[in-house]
């Protein structure tokens, strides 16, 4: 489950000059847009402002992690793999 975080975290970083959506894995952006939807009240998963919020990122972490467990790989899903 820490690995799932780091993934999290890194994409984060990231969208500060992409879309999110650009610097996941295709596997999760499902799960994590629902995530957004379900958990924040953030207008999109490519609201950085909004997700990078700390009540926001707990919540889309703890919503989306599961799905995103069962929808990668492994690898994809621990941040393992590159990206």
């Amino acid at each position: 489950m820490k690995y799932s975080y780091v993934l999290l975290a890194t994409a984060g970083l990231a969208v500060a000059q992409k879309k999110f959506t650009d610097v996941i894995p295709e596997c999760s952006v499902e799960c994590l847009t629902k995530a957004v939807k379900d958990g924040t009240k953030c207008s999109s998963i490519d609201d950085s402002a909004c997700i990078c919020e700390a009540t926001n990122y707990r919540n889309i972490y703890t919503v989306g992690v599961p799905c995103v467990l069962q929808s990668c790989s492994s690898e994809v899903a621990t941040g393992m793999s590159t990206l």
